[in-house]
């Protein structure tokens, strides 16, 4: 049974987060705020949320705001990654563009607020939500770790109480989403590159933790040094780390 989920803050468009500003990577530079508290990295898709919310996201942008040759073009692109026909930097690239490109900065803040008030108390992951909410009381660093774009992600990690964000960015000018991603797909072995940039550091920090779902969460999630799959109804560290270390409460 999912948890509670207290009124979630109001949160600014993607701009003026000064989440963003302070947690999302820069190019060029590896200078992350010196921070000697425990570390936990939360993946966002199947470990903070029960399904994917890059596609829900689009789709329920699409509905609200009418674009709907965006929304009937999707079926196509999908088709061409699963054939192989697509990477999924391409993928995630045009649906942007199709969907988010060009459209006023007021949609994708109201969007934004939308988002986070009504999908994701929906779909909270109650595993993912629980060890998050532990790390929380013991006043641990946390960092939410994504594939997903910045036109969102800041606003969901704000809504869940997490201060800083890495996640795959999206060019803006003049407050316009331009469509065009700006660096690596935040994925696999470019989900460590951006995580340790943003860390400056290359070795694990000590009583670090990681929780992910899928083979692309491995990199990070073996680097730290307690990492643990987040499933349907519970959680599994990864061998040979102990279950006791994680802050889960029995309930």
């Amino acid at each position: 049974m999912m948890e509670s989920f207290s009124p979630l803050p109001r949160c600014r468009s993607e701009a003026g987060s000064t989440a963003v500003a302070t947690a999302m990577p820069t190019p060029g530079l590896g200078e992350g705020p010196s921070d000697s508290r425990p570390l936990a990295i939360f993946d966002l898709d199947g470990t903070l949320t029960t399904r994917d919310s890059f596609l829900a996201y689009l789709i329920s942008f699409g509905r609200r705001f009418s674009r709907y040759r965006a929304i009937a073009g999707m079926p196509f692109l999908l088709s061409g990654y699963l054939g192989k026909l697509l990477k999924d930097y391409e993928l995630k690239q045009r649906l942007i563009q199709n969907f988010i490109a060009g459209v006023e900065p007021e949609w994708i803040h109201e969007h934004n607020q939308w988002f986070c008030e009504q999908w994701l108390p929906r779909h909270l992951h109650p595993v993912g939500h629980r060890l998050l909410q532990g790390h929380h009381r013991q006043s641990h660093r946390v960092i939410l770790l994504s594939a997903s774009p910045n036109i969102f992600v800041p606003c969901i990690a704000a809504s869940l109480g997490i201060e800083e964000v890495v996640c795959t960015r999206v060019r803006q000018l003049e407050g316009i989403w331009q469509g065009q991603l700006e660096g690596q797909n935040c994925k696999g072995r470019e989900k460590l590159a951006a995580l340790q940039q943003r860390l400056a550091l290359s070795e694990r920090p000590s009583g670090s933790y990681s929780y992910g779902d899928s083979r692309s969460d491995l990199p990070v999630l073996s680097w730290v040094e307690h990492g643990a799959w987040v499933r349907r109804r519970d959680f599994r560290p990864l061998s040979g780390v102990s279950r006791s270390v994680f802050p889960w409460s029995e309930v």
